[in-house]
């Protein structure tokens, strides 16, 4: 059975077949926790969506019945809201989009130079979770629009910098910076790593 059939609705979920009531909507305004429930979901769930392309295989690993969304939304739920006044915003220094063995980047760094991203980090030695080959992936986030760009798998281990243009909505802001490396075949991945607002 599927969809509607009377007063029961058929759906499939997570490989199983539910069958359910109807769903009711209340009348009853939301209380204040409710309230802030709704709008810390909507804000998280909104940014996560939009950098997909990193958390999707930044939280492979972790999904348990769910998707790597669901699993990044867990992990950041507790760290990911700050308040300022009365209003709820992103914590983005403490949000994380990918999680694993890869070893991060040693003393990564950002800077602004004529409309271009300057990330820089320092050599490191190789190791079991550290090859000269990983592939490192930024994200560059607007601090007054929430709007991202993701350079993902652009440069490698060994490089020890990355530059980029600025693309036009990022522009005359104020930037949050990430950075992470993965494995060069896309199996492992690393923390990804706040560098910095700018």
């Amino acid at each position: 059975m599927r969809n509607k059939a009377g007063a029961v609705v058929g759906r499939m979920s997570r490989g199983q077949n539910i069958v359910s009531g109807l769903p009711r909507t209340s009348d009853k305004p939301g209380t204040e926790p409710q309230l802030l429930a709704r709008e810390q979901l909507i804000l998280l769930s909104q940014f996560l969506n939009s950098i997909s392309n990193l958390v999707n295989p930044g939280f492979k690993q972790y999904r348990k019945k769910g998707s790597a969304l669901n699993a990044a939304y867990a992990y950041n739920f507790e760290q990911a809201f700050v308040f300022e006044e009365d209003k709820v915003i992103l914590n983005y220094p403490a949000i994380v989009y990918s999680r694993g063995h890869v070893k991060g980047a040693l003393v990564p760094s950002v800077t602004l130079e004529e409309g271009m991203a300057i990330f820089k980090w320092q050599e490191q030695q190789e190791s079991n979770f550290c090859r000269f080959s990983d592939q490192a992936s930024f994200l560059l986030v607007a601090a007054d629009t929430g709007k991202a760009a993701i350079f993902q798998n652009v440069t490698r281990r060994d490089a020890c910098g990355f530059t980029v243009a600025l693309p036009a909505k990022l522009k005359n802001t104020a930037l949050h910076a990430y950075m992470n490396f993965s494995s060069a075949d896309g199996k492992l991945v690393g923390n990804s790593r706040y560098v910095g607002p700018y």
